[in-house]
């Protein structure tokens, strides 16, 4: 919020002359700013003489190099300084003069004030008493009459419409131009008894000009209390209610004909008015109040109104209605009366009457002379009362009393004549005394005008003498702006390079130091700055931001000033705190309230070194660091001594200073994109530029190719630290908001507007997002009308436009300057029209005349719904519209009307609920159809262009550039968008436009694909094309970025309308034999629009190049479709992240707020679903069910795929069935019975619970998981289901007992109903035999050795099979070298005295676990942690050292031990894994027996890493070796990351016989090679090297313990390997990766694995079938790394 700083002026200087006294020269300077160059005024004697002597001699010791080149020139500005100076001392007297006139004519003034005062003192003492007076005499003559029942509501109408009459006599000659329109009447409040307000409005036009003139009458009702007398009307123009007071437009007048201005208001006395009786006269007791206004009807009045107060001469001396709030009177409906056709004015103007002045009503008081309100009132009207009370005496009523009576009241009359009397000569005396006041006042003006222009002489010649000065030094100023920006530079070049700012980071790579200048306001200086970007201490990018300011002439006004300021986003914004972080020198800144903080100024030294008492300039200097964002711009004012701000003078406005450092965040996020691109390019998976479509034998006719460009953005939901938490803060206030934007649409946009800008101001990202995330919600809560759109509020439709424009203008600013908000932004501009200034909202109110003009179509349901739109459009209007239509093409269908509506969500109560409710149906004649669907249609798209954003039409239109025919007097003309609207777009919309209407028309299932298709197509097209110009932002497109991202909206929409309309002949067209390539190109395109429409796309843009590159092999092709199976799997996967990022991103703020506007709970947990469904998502996930069907169909895959089929298929299993969602959640449980497990959830990692005898998963993992290979071991099936519709079925048998069957070949698995004898109950299967015990092996004394020492009993198979493989393989197949920690050697480090604490935890959690009968994870857990605070022996880490080396392996880094030591730890702890302790415990092993060796090697550099098992592990078969490769290392393997892995399978009996490398060999295909392609991989991962360990340096330490590859007990996986180094987890990009697309590599790559697996497992012997680990590299190595026995 901007600092709101009063201007404080400028005082007057100390006395010019010593002949005024100190006081009244303080007085002087308090009243009359003056400039500050009076204290140069010399005093004394021969003072001519001495200022040029003072001024000569300082510029002739200031100016160190002369600049002028004559003597006759220095001798000529000698004498100029000189003749200015005499000049000055000259003026003084005249000074003294004028200064001592207006000191006596003050002191008159005061004096005759303060008589004045006193008189009216005495009259408003004197005046009460007569008031009061009369008020009891008027009560008795009542009483005495019987009359005074006051006066009626309906007396105060007639006395209003009285005075329109009389005003309408004298203004209006033409019938015709004059119409009442409306009458309102409220309640009057704070007074005794009830009173009333009556108004009157009419519409009447004047000479060619348009008014509405309001008659206002107020009256007491009951017995009148004179309550109202001396009444004002306080009142001022406002646009509604509540908006804020303005003065009415030129040309308002009042009648009476006397008002005041008082502020931004203006005060007008009401007019008294009395009955007339039978007999004539007046009927005083009865009296009432009024007045008019004639209000001009342009500006704040067309549609606005007047606001008022009654202000009284006694307390309560305010009045308001009796709700406490101001009187508001409407004239809105004088303007409709102007606004409606000619021929509809005509029709009412034959019931017309004009109406007459009464003559029912006497004027008593005209209040043509009565004074100011605060003054004391003209008792004028007390006189009139007393001589109408004598007149009643006169006459007395027939049951009156006698003349005892009459005398009574007679002598009680004379004594008010009294107090009138008293109170008449009080009041002149009054008046006589303000009127000397006012002239002594006058006097007083013009004395100071004298001595104003006596000191602006007098300054002006001090100004000119110095200047003159200034001059010999070669300046026109003694401290110029060139001064403060040299200083400025010099001092930014001096911090940032020696002094307290210096970095040793350096500067970013970007602009030249921006320059800032400006004027002070209210002192003749400047202020000057310069900012340039450097680096802090952290390397985050930084502006360091000089200032100086000094006064041209200094005074030292500004001596010990300080800088006040904060930060802003840009000029319009408020001020923000300093960000974390700054800095600032001087030092002893402060916080100085609010967010601003004061920095002190320093006195420096002027350029050219010169500096005294009166050469003066100060600067200081900030640092704000610019990584957040938030820095626009530095704002600020300086607050000098004395209280006084110096604020910026700009185009003669006063505003605070505003230094931009724009150019310094571009350079900053210049250089952050150039960085991300140098990572992308180092990682060509982070890249994710897309390919342009293959071509295919369905290809478009004239859609021209998609440009190969770079679709990723940032900004995708959830991809910052946000994940979803509601800030509650921001919540609260927008639903504080609520009641203000129920009054209409348009208020709805400016609250948006206003809590965009709150959300954007907000200190940290998580709190933006949070914000922004809760204002999508809310827009979007509006949207699908869950909020009220209107409460009893007009509003135009070109001011909801107008907003509309704003808030969508502020949103599109946001994008731009955030582009990380990227996904919440374009949902808010979904929610809300594009909308637009002006002439295009107005015609919503023209064109709906002119369809009923043309066609006849008045009154029904046209006008109600006339009324609506005049009153307050909505998108209501939009379905209202099109309801029209369809109820027009169904030959008048009525009920085509109300589906249309109900279609829509307005119902027939949600019409008759408007302001202006629509209760009829339409009713049209068949002659009227054609015009009105032509006329209608043209209308939609205007109702569209304002309220929607997503209609293709007219956003097209708004980028092409349209115009449109004038509608009273409003033309609309578009200009296209430049950069945009080229012929090549130009030619794509409008063929996408001509597919969209093509649409609508009858086709069959193969004409209606193909139409999807090929439209799909034409608007992806489009939408690349405008790529460039959204990344480029609103520079790129003449500010019109606004239109483009509506127009790219408008697209997707339509293609989510076309898929979602189609679906039904997409499934018939994928049955066909060529439907499958159609469905493929379609789901590609539907892909690419998806990767438009969302940010921080990189996993979809991947999966759009492994779908292009499918398509290049062509879905006739097993391998095409191999691929994009593969593809449609991890988009499967995709899809549900987005799905699950908008749940926990949205679902938690839409209840948060939810429950605060009252929305149902269930509509806030649905909120993200159906959010989701308004995304590209969700057709997406529509095509991909029925292409991954197809696919599925195509490769024979069925919905099944079998990773263990148990001991025997011949015999089923039996048991209860259990359904879980994952099966990690129950991996601890020990079931009783025999249990048939559907887990939706298998990631690979769990251990099968005890009791499991099957399982079934949604998921699939990998065939070689450690899930799959834990089943296959214990003999136990294991299948995953691909159709949802198959699991949920399973699912249901949850508690029955069934068997679980499997088909011979793998492609069926079900679930029947267990035959066995009444009463028999399933048993768990007998245990196996139990295994053999485990010894603890004995310490050897060493903690590490290299390979070469290895033996039995001091390390594990991992260890022993490497060793023994060491010589028995060709020189092609490698084995890494090793080393290794034997067995005992943790035991050994825990019994180290510094590990005795560590060694007791553990010991205590052991004891604790083993007396428990069930896995507890917290103790697992805290064994865990204990083993990590372990500490090296001192002997350990030199002995490893050693042991490396004498293995061949590189030596440790000092700085790599600790991370070793570290990783060897966590390779300890993981014998407390979950999975490892559970399946111990299954297998009875006893833990105390087991002991872990760690393997030591080198990290290769892995382009492949693979597992096969040389025995089919899904078949059984042992002629057959399978086996999975992944991109890099293996950790995505054998980690189970998500996602399938390349897999093969290879006969050995077709494998070469020879151990030679099959890289010389020849294979013409895989066929021939014995290689079958099982599938490809669709992980999304893959895992490469650190940058800095791809030469080998970095080690992986892998478990290798005494409880893995027991007979019967294959303890695969349950340990972990642990890398010294984290490895880089990059996005997977196998489109063109030699291994997945090239068949010839592919062929040698896959032979090199399977004849390698061979050979090792040959080597352990016939029937020894082996589990094997290993890796290529870039040079196509092989190295094995690990091989155990397969389980």
């Amino acid at each position: 919020m901007r600092l709101d700083i009063a201007d404080p002026g400028v005082g007057l200087k100390a006395a010019a002359t010593p002949t005024l006294d100190r006081a009244r020269q303080q007085a002087l300077s308090a009243r009359f700013p003056s400039h500050q160059l009076v204290r140069w005024l010399p005093k004394g004697p021969q003072a001519s003489r001495l200022l040029s002597s003072v001024l000569l001699r300082a510029a002739a010791t200031e100016t160190s190099e002369p600049r002028l080149r004559t003597e006759e020139e220095w001798r000529s500005l000698e004498t100029q300084a000189s003749e200015s100076v005499s000049l000055a001392s000259e003026l003084i007297p005249a000074l003294s003069k004028a200064e001592e006139k207006a000191r006596f004519a003050r002191i008159t003034s005061d004096i005759a004030s303060r008589l004045a005062g006193e008189a009216d003192g005495r009259a408003r003492e004197v005046q009460p008493k007569a008031v009061q007076a009369l008020e009891g005499l008027k009560k008795q003559v009542q009483e005495w009459q019987g009359t005074g029942s006051g006066t009626s509501a309906q007396d105060l109408h007639s006395l209003a419409s009285s005075r329109l009459g009389a005003w309408c006599a004298m203004h209006v000659d033409d019938a015709t131009s004059y119409q009442e329109v409306d009458s309102q009447e409220v309640a009057i409040g704070g007074l005794e008894g009830p009173a009333t307000l009556a108004a009157e409005i009419a519409a009447a036009e004047v000479d060619g000009k348009q008014y509405a003139v309001v008659a206002i009458a107020i009256g007491e009702e009951g017995t009148s209390k004179g309550q109202l007398a001396g009444t004002h009307l306080h009142w001022g123009c406002c646009q509604q209610e509540g908006s804020g007071w303005k003065p009415p437009p030129p040309g308002w007048h009042t009648d009476p004909n006397v008002s005041h201005p008082k502020g931004s208001a203006w005060e007008t006395p009401f007019a008294l008015y009395a009955p007339k009786k039978d007999d004539g006269s007046a009927d005083a007791a009865s009296g009432a109040y009024v007045l008019a206004l004639q209000l001009p009807l342009k500006d704040v009045l067309r549609g606005g109104g007047i606001e008022f107060i009654l202000k009284r001469d006694r307390q309560p001396e305010w009045v308001s209605n009796v709700h406490r709030r101001n009187f508001f009177v409407c004239i809105a409906k004088a303007a409709d009366f102007f606004d409606k056709p000619q021929e509809a004015a005509n029709d009412k103007a034959e019931d017309m009457k004009v109406p007459a002045e009464s003559p029912a009503w006497v004027v008593l008081d005209a209040a043509e002379g009565r004074t100011t309100p605060g003054q004391a009132r003209s008792p004028g009207n007390l006189r009139q009362q007393l001589e109408a009370l004598a007149q009643l005496l006169e006459s007395p009523p027939p049951a009156a009393e006698g003349n005892g009576k009459v005398a009574a009241l007679t002598s009680e009359m004379q004594q008010v004549a009294n107090h009138v009397s008293a109170a008449e000569e009080a009041t002149e005396e009054a008046r006589e005394g303000q009127e000397i006041a006012s002239s002594s006042a006058r006097e007083v003006q013009q004395a100071e005008q004298e001595l104003r222009e006596a000191q602006a002489k007098a300054e002006a010649a001090i100004l000119a003498a110095r200047q003159n000065t200034a001059r010999l030094k070669g300046k026109n100023e003694e401290v110029s702006l060139e001064d403060l920006l040299c200083i400025t530079k010099e001092r930014l070049k001096h911090l940032t390079t020696a002094g307290p700012l210096t970095s040793a980071e350096g500067t970013i790579q970007g602009p030249e130091p921006v320059e800032f200048s400006a004027r002070m306001d209210g002192l003749l200086g400047h202020v000057a700055g310069h900012a340039k970007l450097s680096k802090d201490e952290s390397g985050k990018p930084t502006a360091v931001v000089a200032i100086a300011m000094a006064e041209s002439f200094p005074d030292g006004l500004l001596h010990d000033a300080k800088l006040h300021w904060g930060t802003c986003l840009h000029e319009e914004s408020g001020w923000e705190r300093a960000p974390k972080g700054w800095k600032a020198f001087p030092e002893g800144s402060h916080e100085a309230g609010g967010v601003a903080t004061e920095t002190p100024f320093e006195r420096v030294d002027l350029p050219d070194g010169s500096s005294n008492a009166h050469s003066a300039a100060y600067a200081a200097t900030v640092q704000l660091p610019l990584d957040s964002g938030m820095v626009g711009a530095l704002s600020f004012v300086i607050h000098a001594p004395g209280g006084r701000w110096v604020a910026c003078n700009q185009a003669n406005s006063r505003q605070d200073f505003f230094f931009s450092l724009s150019p310094l965040m571009k350079a900053v996020r210049k250089e952050q994109k150039e960085n991300a691109a140098k990572k992308n390019r180092k990682s060509p998976a982070a890249s994710s530029k897309s390919e342009g479509l293959p071509a295919d034998s369905s290809e478009i006719e004239g859609a021209p190719a998609a440009p190969d460009q770079d679709l990723s953005r940032e900004g995708g939901l959830g991809s910052s630290n946000w994940r979803g938490a509601p800030n509650h803060d921001f919540i609260h206030s927008l639903a504080a908001q609520e009641p203000k934007a129920e009054r209409s649409l348009m208020h709805r946009f400016n609250t948006g507007q206003d809590m965009l800008e709150r959300a954007l101001a907000l200190p940290s990202e998580e709190e933006r997002q949070g914000g922004l995330a809760a204002l999508v919600v809310w827009l979007r809560f509006s949207a699908a009308r869950l909020l009220t759109w209107n409460r009893n509020y007009n509003i135009k439709p070109r001011e909801i436009s107008a907003a509309q424009e704003r808030l969508t203008r502020s949103l599109v600013e946001t994008l731009e300057t955030k582009p990380e908000l990227h996904d919440l932004v374009m949902l808010a501009m979904g929610a809300v029209g594009r909308g637009g200034e002006g002439n295009e909202g107005q015609r919503i109110r023209d064109e709906i005349l002119t369809v009923q003009s043309r066609n006849h179509a008045k009154g029904g349901m046209m006008e109600e719904w006339h009324q609506k739109l005049h009153n307050n459009s909505s998108p209501d209007d939009i379905i209202i519209c099109q309801a029209l239509l369809a109820y027009l093409h169904s030959d008048l269908d009525i009920t085509q009307y109300w589906a249309t509506l109900s279609a829509g969500n307005v119902t027939k109560e949600r019409m008759a609920g408007y302001d202006r409710a629509i209760r009829s149906e339409p009713r049209f004649e068949p002659s009227q159809k054609a015009g009105l669907i032509r006329d209608l249609t043209a209308y939609l798209r205007t109702l569209q262009a304002v309220h929607g954003g997503s209609d293709l039409r007219s956003a097209a239109a708004t980028v092409l550039g349209f115009q449109r025919e004038a509608r009273k007097g409003r033309a609309v003309a578009v200009e296209p968008v430049p950069n945009v609207a080229t012929p090549g777009l130009r030619r794509l919309l409008d063929l996408c436009t001509s597919q969209q209407s093509s649409s609508e028309t009858s086709m069959d299932s193969t004409d209606q694909a193909g139409q999807a298709l090929r439209s799909v197509k034409l608007m992806v097209d489009a939408r690349l094309q405008l790529v460039p110009v959204i990344k480029a932002g609103n520079s790129a497109c003449g500010n019109r970025l606004r239109d483009v991202l509506y127009l790219d909206l408008a697209l997707e929409g339509t293609v989510r309308t076309i898929i979602e309309a189609h679906m039904a002949f997409i499934r018939q067209i994928a049955q066909s034999p060529e439907g499958l390539s159609q469905l493929a190109l379609l789901t590609t395109w539907a892909l690419q629009q998806a990767c438009l429409s969302f940010g921080s796309t990189q996993e979809l843009d991947l999966i759009l190049k492994g779908f292009q590159a499918a398509a290049r092999r062509g879905m006739q092709d097993r391998g095409g479709q191999m691929r994009a199976y593969a593809a449609a799997e991890r988009l499967s996967r995709a899809l549900g992240d987005i799905s699950q990022v908008f749940l926990e991103c949205l679902r938690p703020t839409a209840e948060a707020l939810g429950s605060k506007l009252g929305i149902p709970q269930e509509t806030c947990l649905l909120f993200p679903e159906e959010v989701v469904r308004g995304t590209m998502a969700a057709p997406l996930s529509q095509l991909l069910a029925i292409l991954d069907t197809a696919l599925r169909s195509a490769l024979g895959l069925g919905a099944w795929r079998i990773l263990s089929r148990g001991h025997a298929t011949a015999s089923p299993v039996m048991g209860t069935v259990v359904h879980a969602a994952s099966l990690a959640a129950v991996q601890h449980q020990s079931f009783q019975q025999p249990t048939l497990l559907i887990a939706r959830h298998v990631n690979g990692e769990e251990e099968v619970p005890l009791g499991v005898v099957g399982v079934v998963t949604g998921d699939q993992p990998d065939a070689l998981c450690h899930a799959a290979v834990r089943a296959r071991c214990a003999g136990i099936p294991m299948a995953c289901c691909l159709e949802a519709a198959q699991l949920d079925s399973m699912r249901s048998l949850q508690g029955r007992l069934m068997t679980l069957h499997i088909s011979q070949d793998g492609q069926t698995v079900s679930m029947l109903p267990a035959e066995q004898p009444p009463g028999a109950a399933a048993s768990l299967p007998e245990r196996k035999a139990a295994l053999p015990s485990l010894s603890a092996p004995t310490w050897m004394g060493r903690y590490a050795i290299p390979a070469q020492d290895f033996g039995a009993g001091q390390v594990g198979a991992k260890s022993m099979n490497l060793s023994q493989l060491k010589g028995h393989l060709p020189d092609w197949i490698h084995l890494p070298a090793s080393a290794a920690l034997p067995f005992g050697t943790f035991e050994a480090a825990l019994g180290d005295s510094r590990n005795a604490e560590a060694a007791a935890e553990i010991h205590r959690l052991q004891q604790q676990l083993q007396g428990n009968g069930t896995v507890l994870s917290d103790s697992l857990g805290a064994v865990r942690a204990a083993v990590l605070r372990l500490v090296a022996p001192a002997e350990l880490l030199p002995q490893l050292e050693q042991a490396l080396q004498d293995a061949g392996l590189p030596r440790l880094e000092r700085k790599q031990q600790q991370a070793a030591w570290q990783a060897i730890k966590r390779v300890w702890a993981s014998q407390w894994n979950d999975r490892a302790v559970v399946s111990m415990r299954r297998a009875g092993l006893d833990p105390a027996g087991l002991r872990m060796a760690v393997l030591c090697q080198a990290t290769l550099p892995a382009r492949y890493a693979f597992v096969s098992h040389t025995s089919n592990p899904l078949t059984g078969d042992p002629t057959e070796i399978y086996a999975e490769v992944v991109q890099g290392l293996g950790e995505t393997l054998v980690g189970n990351f998500p996602g399938s892995a390349f897999s093969f399978v290879a006969s050995k009996d077709q494998l070469p016989s020879s151990s030679d490398d099959p890289i010389g060999l020849k294979a013409s295909s895989l066929a021939e090679s014995g290689i079958t392609i099982m599938g490809f991989p669709s992980k999304s991962f893959a895992m490469q090297p650190p940058g800095s360990n791809k030469d080998g340096s970095s080690f992986i330490f892998r478990s290798d313990s005494n409880g893995e590859d027991l007979e019967g007990f294959a303890g695969a996986g349950l340990f972990d390997s642990v890398q010294m180094s984290h490895p880089e987890l990059v996005a997977a990009d196998y489109s063109h990766d030699a291994l997945f697309e090239e068949d010839e590599v592919q062929s040698h790559i896959c032979l090199k694995i399977a004849q390698a697996s061979r050979l090792v497992a040959e080597h352990f012997g016939p029937g020894q079938h082996q589990d094997i680990e290993g890796v290529l590299t870039s040079d196509q190595r092989v190295w094995i790394v690990q091989t155990r026995p397969q389980a």
